[in-house]
């Protein structure tokens, strides 16, 4: 979880002009470490983080549909792009890779 912490906070520093809603699956939730508990608990409390009944990247496509949100992955999201044509459209879709210690928006 160190290392979702650390990509949300680059995200919110990216992100900066607008209202950042995590959401992930209730896997990673459950993989959180626990001196990180309770900033995750803080944090869907104040409803910055959301959480869905699995990690099924569907699941939280569907969110983030609803919620009219642009989608961060590390994943392309290729397989998913026919069933969810949205992610295609301009500023929707933005992939997040890690290089050495450093998160990159491509």
């Amino acid at each position: 979880m160190r290392l979702l912490g650390s990509a949300l906070a680059d995200i919110r520093r990216r992100f900066q002009d607008r209202h950042v809603v995590t959401v992930i699956g209730t896997d990673l939730v459950d993989a959180v470490e626990h001196d990180e508990q309770p900033i995750l608990d803080k944090a869907i409390e104040e409803g910055l983080v959301v959480t869905v009944p699995s990690s099924s990247p569907q699941a939280v496509l569907s969110v983030a549909q609803q919620l009219d949100a642009v989608v961060i992955s590390m994943d392309d999201l290729t397989r998913l792009r026919v069933p969810h044509s949205w992610l295609a459209q301009k500023g929707r879709f933005v992939k997040l890779a890690r290089v050495e210690r450093n998160w990159v928006f491509v």
